[in-house]
C-alpha cells in the first residue's frame, strides 16, 4: 500500500489535530493508504496548496471540500 503524497505535511496524518484514535485509524486506512485520490485533504492541497488546507478539514468531508472549491471558483468532481 502506498502512502499518500502529502502525508509528510498533513496535520491529520501526523496527529497534529485532535480526533479520536478510532477515527484517525479508520480514516488513515481508507484515505491515507488505500484511496488517497478520494481524500478531501489531498484534493484541497492540489487545489489551493498543502499549506493553505484548513486544519479542520477531514479526509472524508466532501461537503467542506466542495464549499472550499466553490469559494475558489473551481469545479470539482469529488463525491
Amino acid at each position: 500500500m502506498a502512502e499518500c503524497s502529502i502525508s509528510p505535511v498533513c496535520p491529520f496524518f501526523n496527529h497534529e489535530v485532535s480526533y479520536s484514535p478510532e477515527l484517525v485509524t479508520l480514516a488513515k486506512a481508507r484515505f491515507c493508504w488505500a484511496d488517497a485520490a478520494a481524500c478531501a485533504r489531498l484534493r484541497a492541497a492540489r487545489l489551493i496548496g498543502p499549506d493553505r488546507v484548513p486544519r479542520h478539514l477531514l479526509p472524508f468531508d466532501a461537503d467542506a471540500y466542495h464549499a472550499l472549491a466553490a469559494r475558489t471558483g473551481t469545479a470539482t468532481f469529488l463525491r
